[in-house]
């Protein structure tokens, strides 16, 4: 069978990928193919202007149709997410440098709901009703989820992130359907 006849019978449909400038993704990702340090201009998501960030890239993710680079941040002195959307001007260092081997992204992304990490522990408890349940079953939301069904027909499920910062509009896209 052809790629031409599988995409006629098969097909994915999620939010576009942001839009991400070529010459900056195709930077990061020898930076990171590479271990070569990488700096650039970033504006954070409440900034109103860039600046200069130094940083070992160690991972580059595309979570929820979003790009990412998780690496060593020079300035903060500690492991940072970026987002490639808000980054400008990226270029490669000369510097070098070894991606600590105890680096896991399946470690570093285990009790986040997407892609913020914190070192907080939350049990987040979510009912959801009978009409709700069926399509809270039928995918696995996160590794630690735990599902009780309930009497009426609806479940509850239990999940246990370190941070709250993504599930709240999760949660809120259920509208009526789930009580906290």
């Amino acid at each position: 069978m052809s790629w031409s006849d599988l995409d006629a019978l098969v097909s994915f449909k999620s939010f576009d990928i942001s839009p991400v400038d070529l010459t900056t993704f195709q930077a990061v990702s020898e930076a990171v193919r590479k271990s070569v340090e990488l700096t650039f201009d970033y504006r954070k998501l409440d900034a109103s202007k860039y600046e200069k960030r130094e940083l070992q890239p160690y991972h580059l993710a595309c979570v929820l149709d979003q790009w990412y680079v998780i690496g060593h941040c020079l300035k903060r002195k500690a492991l940072r997410t970026f987002v490639l959307a808000r980054m400008k001007n990226a270029m490669l260092g000369t510097a070098t440098f070894e991606r600590p081997a105890n680096f896991s992204i399946e470690k570093h992304l285990k009790d986040s709901f997407g892609i913020f990490t914190a070192k907080g522990s939350y049990t987040v408890r979510l009912k959801f009703d009978a009409f709700a349940s069926q399509l809270v079953r039928e995918r696995i939301w996160h590794p630690s989820q735990k599902i009780q069904e309930l009497a009426d027909g609806g479940l509850e499920l239990t999940l246990q992130l370190s941070s709250l910062h993504e599930i709240e509009p999760w949660v809120l896209s259920w509208g009526e359907h789930v009580r906290v």
